[in-house]
């Protein structure tokens, strides 16, 4: 891939990558880092609702999600 594609696809694999972390550990925080590396997410929320709204989403799933 061209240098410029390859970053891109860096970038992507670090967020997808904490997010398996996130899973495989029952953890908040990296699931909360994998939305922070996220370009959309960023974008949008600050660090501070980008914690919140993964607390508020993992609480509202937590039947769903065992562990966390």
């Amino acid at each position: 891939l061209p240098p410029q594609m390859a970053a891109v696809c860096r970038s992507n694999m670090a967020m997808i990558e904490l997010a398996v972390i996130a899973a495989l550990e029952k953890s908040r925080k990296a699931a909360a880092h994998a939305l922070m590396l996220d370009p959309l997410t960023a974008a949008v929320c600050s660090p501070a609702e980008i914690w919140q709204m993964t607390n508020e989403r993992i609480d509202a799933e937590i039947d769903l999600l065992p562990g966390f």
